[in-house]
């Protein structure tokens, strides 16, 4: 009898022959919804309301985006699954995101901050209460901008859509679902004097804890290259990301849902 179940088991494994690796590189551009934000700090604690965060793309040139030590610069996506069976996959990958605070933008700032703080534009000292007073928020630069970055495990199902040329171009889609968590190498910035001080560039650090739901059609080509689209939104918990690198300081966004567009090249392989 064990022999029968393990010669079914080697009959179902090789029902799925066809099934690969697969490997991905995307690039991507990003929206993240706003979120309430709060810097736990040895100056005291305050809070920003409906604090915006964009991303920032690298200007397009062969060198940025195609030179060995620069890859890593732009907002990239790396994505390798395994095709368990024609319709199902397990994927893992990292999404490498940016969320820049927009500190152009007043706000509405509550809490206490006794650090000393100047307006980087006048070079005038700024005072809590005229902090709060007008929402001024020119006095901070805050972004996790090396990066925003959600590593992912998940299952992507897939239909097969059309195909052409006997089979020789196939198109279809793919549905993807999983957990993840954030990775941030973080940047932070308070003016402190009237001279623009180095920016503080934290380590990478595991700060969060996430989801995300995928949608991407695929075209084959010749069974092994394909061109693939996605649409991805992920809901991420930043819950510890560093400030000035203190031990006992930590900020806290509520739960922020960001919107990827990627498109990207990939590759299906066998061993």
């Amino acid at each position: 009898m064990k022999k029968l179940y393990l010669l079914l088991i080697l009959m179902h494994m090789s029902a799925y022959s066809s099934s690969k690796f697969f490997f991905s590189w995307s690039y991507n551009r990003s929206w993240h919804s706003k979120s309430n934000i709060k810097f736990q700090t040895e100056d005291g604690t305050f809070h920003i309301k409906c604090a915006e965060g964009k991303d920032r793309q690298t200007k397009f040139s062969l060198k940025n985006y195609f030179s060995f030590n620069k890859i890593f610069i732009p907002q990239y996506n790396i994505k390798l699954g395994y095709q368990v069976k024609p319709n199902l996959a397990i994927v893992i990958g990292t999404d490498h995101m940016k969320w820049i605070l927009d500190n152009s933008k007043n706000y509405e700032i509550s809490g206490n901050y006794s650090g000393q703080t100047f307006n980087p534009n006048t070079n005038s000292p700024l005072t809590w209460n005229s902090i709060t007073s007008t929402g001024d928020s020119s006095w901070l630069e805050y972004e996790h901008s090396d990066g925003y970055n959600y590593v992912f495990v998940g299952a992507e199902f897939s239909q097969k859509l059309k195909s052409y040329f006997n089979n020789k171009v196939e198109i279809e889609l793919r549905e993807g679902f999983g957990p993840g968590i954030l990775v941030t190498k973080t940047k932070t910035l308070v003016y402190r004097n009237a001279q623009k001080e180095e920016v503080l560039d934290n380590p990478f650090k595991v700060t969060g804890l996430g989801a995300h739901l995928s949608l991407s059609p695929r075209i084959t080509f010749f069974d092994n290259l394909y061109i693939e689209f996605e649409l991805k939104t992920t809901l991420v918990k930043v819950t510890n990301a560093p400030f000035l690198g203190k031990n006992n300081e930590k900020v806290s966004h509520s739960p922020i849902i960001t919107l990827q567009t990627k498109y990207g090249l990939g590759y299906a392989f066998s061993f």
